[in-house]
């Protein structure tokens, strides 16, 4: 079978869109997560060349699995809402390699939503990322402090919490968390991770 697409237009496709990714996480080449896909095709010391164009930007390590994930960031402040003003959408975050939101989620949430553009109240905002997740998932021991409830706590500073990670360094914790418990153990304290893990209960 004949490709359906020229190749010269799949090189010009590459050309534009290697303007506009990252890669967020991947099993090749040590060093390449977190970086922009034109960057890796310019620098790349592995990639074959026809006509000008890379071919092959990276090359997969021993044993590594061959996928790439590729995210196409929009610009940093575009609003979400009015997508997480609705009252039963809920805030969460999948913790993908490489990405921003892994560290960041939370803290953009409460910091630039809430207390920056007042988008939605403070008691809104912990109930999307609390307990109304928690009663869709059927954790109905966790969500909410109760008595005999899981104590899954975080106590931050509204005056300075905000996320600080980005695709190029997006390990950076966020400000202004000061205690995180889990099932009702101290496990970071001031940005410091204690070394207890309490989450298996």
């Amino acid at each position: 079978m004949k490709p359906i697409i020229p190749k010269w237009l799949v090189a010009l496709a590459i050309d534009v869109l290697a303007k506009k990714v990252v890669v967020s996480k991947v099993g090749v080449t040590k060093g390449l997560a977190g970086k922009w896909l034109k960057e890796i095709l310019k620098t790349d010391p592995t990639s074959r060349k026809r006509k000008g164009k890379s071919t092959r930007p990276w090359r997969c390590s021993p044993g590594a699995r061959r996928r790439y994930d590729l995210h196409v960031p929009g610009k940093r402040g575009e609003d979400p809402h009015p997508d997480i003003e609705g009252p039963y959408v809920m805030i969460g975050t999948d913790n993908i390699i490489g990405h921003p939101r892994t560290w960041g989620c939370y803290p953009r949430l409460i910091g630039t939503y809430v207390r920056d553009k007042q988008v939605l109240p403070i008691e809104e905002a912990i109930r999307k990322c609390t307990s109304l997740p928690a009663s869709r998932l059927k954790l109905y021991d966790r969500g909410i402090l109760k008595p005999t409830f899981k104590a899954d706590i975080v106590t931050f500073d509204l005056a300075t919490i905000k996320d600080n990670a980005t695709f190029e360094n997006w390990t950076v914790p966020p400000s202004g968390i000061k205690h995180v418990f889990i099932n009702g153990k101290l496990t970071a304290k001031d940005g410091v991770h204690l070394k207890v893990r309490s989450g298996l209960s």
